[in-house]
């Protein structure tokens, strides 16, 4: 804001801000007011304008706008690899399970020794277990936690896909590794991943609530993440989205 003051015309102020107001303030329209506004300041810079404004528009369901906006960051910076990984994001959050599988699958040829592999990885595990192609799913997790050295994010989920699989005791066996206390423990987040496919909704809301709290990144997505489809109908679900100004 002190930069704004100084210049109004800072591009990469505008996306700045609009990222923090969105992520701490949960404000939606004077998030997406800065990103506009870095966009018309200068319409050939992907990454600060193009690229987190399509992240806001995918968690706010809008996704056809976000799928365009993404292509069009991609497109005027194309070497930008974790942009590239976003395209694959907002697929999954559109539910275009295929063109993710597509994307990822191109990510990972692309460059077989990218410090990003282990999230590319995972991003094919989401789509294919969203897909209801669990094994697959299975599969890409652990190769995850493999290139990872077991990071605790990739095992949440290596622990989701066991659970959603039916494969419930391997999932628990991986939660119960998760909390001890000699171990990194993962996001608030993605615990309530792995207890909403156990079915356990109220250990679930316990840390979404929490990972609300800590301004976790992925609660931003809240709305339109597949992994809590199966929380929709709650009342708890639906609180938790008015306590983040989610827009109708």
């Amino acid at each position: 804001m002190t930069a704004l003051e100084i210049d109004e015309t800072l591009v990469e102020a505008h996306g700045a801000l609009a990222f923090t107001i969105h992520q701490f303030d949960w404000d939606w329209s004077g998030a997406e007011r800065h990103y506009r506004r870095a966009i018309e300041l200068n319409p050939s810079l992907g990454n600060s304008g193009h690229h987190g404004y399509a992240l806001l528009l995918s968690a706010a369901g809008r996704h056809d706008e976000a799928i365009a906006m993404i292509k069009r960051a991609e497109v005027l910076d194309p070497l930008t690899l974790p942009l590239k990984d976003s395209v694959g994001l907002v697929y999954l959050m559109a539910r275009r399970y295929d063109d993710a599988i597509e994307k990822f699958r191109s990510l990972l040829a692309l460059d077989p020794a990218s410090p990003l592999l282990s999230w590319w990885h995972e991003g094919l595990g989401k789509a294919y277990g969203f897909k209801g192609q669990h094994e697959d799913a299975i599969t890409e997790f652990q190769r995850a936690v493999d290139l990872s050295g077991g990071e605790p994010t990739s095992k949440a989920w290596l622990a989701w896909a066991f659970a959603v699989a039916g494969r419930t005791s391997e999932a628990k066996e991986i939660l119960e590794e998760l909390k001890e206390p000699s171990k990194q423990r993962p996001a608030a987040y993605d615990v309530a991943v792995v207890y909403t496919a156990l079915g356990e909704k109220a250990l679930a809301f316990e840390q979404l609530n929490e990972a609300l709290e800590a301004r976790v990144y992925w609660v931003s997505f809240l709305k339109v993440a597949p992994e809590f489809d199966s929380l929709h109908s709650d009342p708890r679900f639906q609180d938790l989205l008015r306590r983040m100004n989610f827009p109708e």
